[in-house]
């Protein structure tokens, strides 16, 4: 039987049940903070009480929850239903919209392998691995798939806290989604740069990327600030904002880029995401004409980072000065052995050089203190820490 309470001035018709030997509850908005109207949608909640507490394949839709008012409905939820709901849920708590957008397209692939008229609460283990089997038919590379699952499973979860699925579904990671890192090497670097069919604005780019290590949307939706780039924490991918130090030269070519892109967005109304997306057409071309089919524009980012962990060996700093969310991700640039990065960047290679013997003297220094047993002083290390612990007290 639902009981009368209220809350903030409003009351609510809480319905207690047992499931599993483990007491729950639910509540029913009544949207009024009048007593005697409180009662009579009450008695209606009693009359759907057993739907409410089924929570599966239907649900009670009340009038005065409803914008338009009229009767009560009993609705039947569909895996549809479930995933517009979802995303609603994720606009209220503000995530992005290409966040929002992604999670839409993970779904679809769900939805076209196993329907969307469905009820959410048929889902199971089967519907899974029928994904599974369809996007390796279709040949999605791994990654895909792993990008897919994570926004399926995050739905799922909402579907359980929801109670709309009465138990959690497991679905296994996909495997082998390690990419193995890319970079654009010096020498390829300048080939592409004599490239008489390049055009010069999208070469001087290209040297901006590889010598700032912004990803590409960031120039276009940064904040110059004195010889600072801002890449705000509303755009930035990792959501945290972070300044890009510009000398004169990437200073130049940054705004040479950004008018570029203001002035084909005036005249000929250019989306945003079409003008980034030149600049990757035109590297993938000059590689191209270069016979070599495996880069990506990302790839630039990936040089400038594999570079500074080279060079400074402080993967802390170059994950907070490259946007990083974890430092396990700089961590696998770090990794690449010093002496293969000299080779893809011989430019480099005296600077690194040095930072390596500077390290080398460390440890050595290091191995020394922990092979010495006796001070000169004659006292033992023993002693030594036996005198320390006197004057302390």
């Amino acid at each position: 039987m639902a009981t009368l309470t209220k809350k903030r001035n409003s009351y609510y018709a809480r319905i207690r049940y047992y499931e599993n030997e483990y007491q729950k509850e639910k509540s029913v908005p009544l949207r009024t903070h009048l007593k005697t109207e409180a009662s009579v949608r009450l008695n209606e909640v009693e009359r759907y009480e057993h739907i409410i507490k089924d929570g599966e394949d239907y649900s009670a839709l009340f009038s005065w929850l409803k914008p338009e008012g009229g009767k009560t409905e009993i609705v039947r939820r569909t895996i549809q239903d479930a995933i517009d709901e979802h995303l609603i849920v994720k606009d209220i708590r503000n995530q992005r919209k290409s966040t929002i957008d992604r999670a839409r397209v993970g779904l679809k692939s769900l939805t076209n392998v196993i329907g969307s008229s469905r009820p959410i609460s048929s889902i199971n283990d089967d519907d899974l691995e029928k994904w599974l089997i369809k996007c390796t038919e279709k040949g999605h590379s791994p990654n895909t798939m792993a990008c897919n699952r994570a926004k399926i499973v995050d739905f799922l979860n909402h579907c359980y806290r929801k109670e709309w699925i009465k138990k959690e579904i497991y679905f296994p990671t996909i495997a082998n989604t390690q990419k193995e890192i890319k970079c654009v090497g010096e020498e390829l670097f300048r080939d592409i740069q004599e490239l008489e069919s390049v055009d010069t604005h999208f070469k001087r780019a290209f040297y901006f990327y590889i010598s700032t290590g912004c990803r590409r949307a960031e120039p276009f939706n940064g904040e110059i600030i004195g010889n600072q780039l801002r890449v705000n924490r509303e755009t930035s991918k990792s959501k945290s904002t972070r300044y890009v130090n510009l000398n004169p030269l990437q200073k130049e070519i940054l705004i040479e880029m950004i008018e570029r892109a203001d002035f084909l967005k005036a005249k000929y109304g250019y989306k945003q995401r079409s003008i980034e997306m030149r600049y990757s057409k035109e590297l993938k071309k000059a590689c191209r004409e270069l016979g070599v089919e495996d880069i990506h524009f990302h790839h630039l980012r990936n040089s400038y980072i594999i570079i500074r962990c080279a060079i400074t060996g402080d993967i802390m700093a170059v994950s907070k000065e490259v946007g990083h969310a974890n430092v396990q991700q700089t961590q696998r640039y770090a990794d690449i052995p010093a002496e293969v990065v000299m080779v893809w960047f011989p430019s480099w290679k005296k600077i690194i050089m040095e930072r390596l013997k500077l390290k080398e003297s460390s440890n050595t220094f290091n191995v020394m203190l922990n092979d010495v047993n006796e001070p000169k002083s004659g006292l033992k290390v023993q002693e030594l820490k036996v005198i320390e612990v006197a004057r302390l007290t």
